[in-house]
């Protein structure tokens, strides 16, 4: 009796050292994937910002050419 209750805690012991293995492991990916994660949402800020500056940009090039298509038809008319 006592002989099947050491080798069901050996069993068990290295069924755990596994575990914490697996456990180490999953941890040590996770850490790789939520920096891969963090580096591909920099980049898609990094994107948008970009995307957003060249709309501004674009939209003040084009307040500007209508400010002066205003001013020439004020020009030409007057």
């Amino acid at each position: 009796m006592l002989v099947k209750v050491e080798e069901k805690c050996s069993v068990l012991g290295r069924e755990k050292n596994e575990l914490q293995s697996r456990i180490e492991e999953n941890d040590e990916e996770l850490d790789e994937l939520m920096k891969k994660y963090k580096a591909a949402i920099q980049q898609v800020d990094r994107y948008i910002f970009n995307r957003l500056i060249d709309t501004f940009n674009r939209l003040i090039y084009i307040q500007q050419v209508d400010i002066h298509i205003q001013q020439v038809d004020i020009h030409s008319t007057g």
